[in-house]
């Protein structure tokens, strides 16, 4: 797999078709993804780490749908520039230290740019630059 297919199967399997087994395929176990902290704030390491952001994610917003807008690929990094669909209807999402967001059932779009690191065919450090902040706006949680 090339790693622009890495990139398109991680977005297609992990979170459009809720894929969880694909995360073991395609990420590193001590992948890094930047960008994504865990509840304490603090930068989360490894498979298990993810899972648990991914699992919380998809309890607050269980029909995400990822839309690859452009992608970028040299040597080992992949830049991918996305837009994230997705409508609160699951539980409360945290949306800062002090904040929690109540399921409204109204849709949101949320744009983002993810730079992916691979080697060997799998994510080995990721950098997440997703506009949380339009998104909180958007929710009425800022």
């Amino acid at each position: 797999m090339t790693n622009t297919e890495v990139v398109q199967t991680w977005f297609q399997e992990v979170w459009n078709n809720k894929n969880v087994s694909a995360i073991d395929k395609l990420m590193s176990p001590d992948c890094i993804p930047h960008g994504i902290p865990d509840e304490n704030r603090k930068p989360i390491v490894g498979v298990s780490g993810f899972k648990k952001f991914y699992d919380g994610f998809l309890q607050s917003f269980p029909d995400i749908q990822i839309e690859i807008k452009d992608l970028i690929a040299e040597g080992d990094m992949v830049v991918t520039r996305c837009e994230a669909r997705f409508t609160h209807t699951g539980t409360d999402f945290q949306t800062s230290a002090n904040k929690k967001s109540s399921p409204d059932g109204r849709s949101y779009t949320f744009p983002g740019v993810s730079i992916t690191r691979i080697k060997d065919g799998k994510i080995v450090e990721g950098w997440n630059h997703w506009d949380f902040l339009q998104l909180y706006m958007e929710m009425g949680a800022v």
